[in-house]
């Protein structure tokens, strides 16, 4: 196959595997909206799966595929893009820490009834029990 056809092949794949993964964060926008509107706004938590969405529908071409991966992860987590390809652990570790954050987004549209109506800031995780009780 030349390589070509190799890139167009990929190119046809990696659309749909994008489309199909960008749709839980777009979800999780669109309920996360009313509800932070009502209840308060809270940085990270419309951050977070905004940048992942903004990364999953940015342009990919087969011909400049890498560069322009690396400049949606530059675009959307603000991470710096070496040439040589080199990866540092923190942004490895970085992108983690923002998926559970989308995780805990996600948590928090599950408790959507019980927050409604409150202010944001009388929602909070329950505090551990210390020593003293």
């Amino acid at each position: 196959m030349p390589d070509g056809d190799v890139s167009q092949a990929e190119d046809m794949r990696i659309y749909p595997f994008k489309a199909e993964r960008v749709k839980p964060f777009q979800a999780l926008r669109s309920e996360l909206t009313p509800l932070l509107d009502e209840a308060g706004r809270v940085e990270w938590l419309e951050e977070r799966p905004a940048a992942w969405e903004q990364f999953l529908t940015s342009q990919v071409d087969a011909a400049r595929a890498i560069p322009l991966m690396r400049h949606a992860l530059s675009h959307a987590f603000g991470y710096r893009v070496y040439p040589d390809d080199t990866v540092n652990q923190e942004d490895v570790d970085d992108l983690g820490a923002r998926m559970e954050k989308v995780r805990q987004a996600g948590r928090f549209c599950q408790h959507r009834d019980r927050v409604r109506g409150r202010p944001i800031r009388s929602v909070r995780p329950a505090r551990a029990a210390g020593p003293d009780g």
